[in-house]
């Protein structure tokens, strides 16, 4: 399995298998924020050492980046046949939507899964609001600590999900959207490895009714 991970920059320790990293950023190319090091330690739980990784960094160390960076990120995996697509982040802005928006059918069309963040205070952010984009949330899950939720229309997810990382000796609380999209891209790669799927409404059936129990939850906040 191939998967790309647009983030922060790469972790200067990771067990993945890291095969290409880009950086479209002023910025070095290392994650200097800690952001992209938790979401691969999130994916350590899903992937081995077969599944290969493209580390593309946009965000800087304050964790800002731009549209036109995220565009270029789009546009830069065009060429690099990948399965799956990990966005831990999006734009409220409609700067550049209309270049993301055809730039993410491309990707689809070529039957990459595309997995993206939704905006932590409920305001609509992009690439996660594409049609056949599959957006991560934590806010619509119901009270009776049901673990997940599915709209099949939008194809959005919402996990009810809190749990603590353990970086360097640190105990860090994982708080947003950020945090759920690697249990998402590591519970597809594990569907698109066992199963020939048609169609992203079957991706999501069989996330919901087989692979859901075994999202890896490390330290879970109760």
């Amino acid at each position: 399995m191939k998967i790309a991970i647009i983030d922060s920059g790469e972790p200067e320790k990771s067990k993945l298998n890291i095969i290409k990293s880009i950086n479209v950023t002023e910025s070095v190319q290392k994650d200097e924020n800690g952001h992209s090091t938790a979401i691969y330690k999130i994916l350590e739980r899903y992937l081995n050492e077969e599944d290969e990784i493209i580390n593309i960094k946009i965000l800087n160390k304050d964790l800002k980046g731009s549209s036109f960076e995220l565009l270029k990120a789009l546009n830069l995996l065009k060429n690099e046949k990948v399965d799956i697509i990990g966005l831990s982040l999006g734009t409220t802005t409609y700067k550049h939507v209309y270049g993301m928006h055809k730039a993410i059918n491309y990707l689809i069309k070529q039957n990459i899964v595309v997995v993206a963040a939704k905006n932590n205070s409920g305001k609509i952010s992009f690439p996660a609001e594409f049609d056949k984009v599959i957006g991560v949330g934590n806010s619509m899950v119901d009270v009776n600590e049901k673990k997940c939720f599915i709209d099949y229309f939008n194809t959005n997810i919402y996990l009810n999900i809190n749990e603590e990382l353990d970086i360097e000796n640190k105990k860090i609380e994982l708080i947003g959207n950020s945090y759920l999209v690697p249990h998402i891209v590591g519970l597809t790669s594990k569907i698109l490895k066992e199963n020939s799927i048609k169609d992203l409404e079957e991706l999501l059936y069989i996330l919901e009714t087989e692979k859901i129990e075994e999202l890896s939850i490390e330290n879970e906040i109760l």
